[in-house]
């Protein structure tokens, strides 16, 4: 796996899906199709597609790994719902936002019922969807989930200023383009 990674950072993603396709073979032989390795062997070839920009086909893994991780561990299990943020990452990328933002709302409403208040991983799928929201045009949506947002950061263990400063710009500016200017003072 370290020599995957490895070519991997060297953007020799060929070579390090031939690794990863006898790695999930060899996985299958010794674990069978569905096991915990084979699944996160899937999930390391989804992450070299996404490198080499193939989005169909990191969906593709990504689904694959995540119908194992959804019969084996539930639907609420982190590992299903960091997947499901990731895929919604790739719509994202592809401006399939609505698609983005539906998979973000599926996996923020898992996350706040498995993690803490202001764990990193409910912060970033906030922070994804309010983006989400803002670039759709629905900017009243964006500046619910950016108040949302800076409300979860206060529960946060890891104070981040710059998130917060983040934040509060993308508010001003959406106040900014609404002709809001007052309110975009206050931010």
């Amino acid at each position: 796996m370290l020599f995957r990674s490895i070519l991997t950072l060297q953007g020799k993603h060929d070579e390090a899906l031939g690794f990863s396709e006898q790695a999930l073979g060899l996985s299958k032989t010794i674990f069978g199709a569905d096991h915990k390795v084979t699944s996160n062997i899937k999930i390391m070839i989804a992450n070299i597609y996404t490198g080499k920009h193939e989005h169909d086909k990191t969906l593709e893994w990504y689904r694959n790994a995540l119908e194992w991780v959804n019969g084996e561990l539930g639907r609420n299990d982190p590992s299903a719902l960091v997947l499901l943020s990731k895929m919604a990452s790739i719509h994202f990328e592809q401006h399939l936002y609505h698609d983005a933002l539906e998979l973000y709302q599926m996996a923020l409403e898992g996350l706040k019922q498995t993690c803490e208040p202001g764990d990193s991983s409910i912060l970033a799928v906030m922070s994804n969807m309010a983006l989400t929201c803002q670039i759709m045009g629905r900017y009243d949506q964006a500046l619910e989930a950016y108040t949302s947002l800076q409300q979860e950061m206060n529960h946060s263990a890891v104070l981040d200023p710059e998130s917060q400063l983040q934040a509060m710009e993308h508010i001003a500016q959406i106040y900014s383009s609404q002709g809001r200017a007052e309110e975009a003072l206050d931010q």
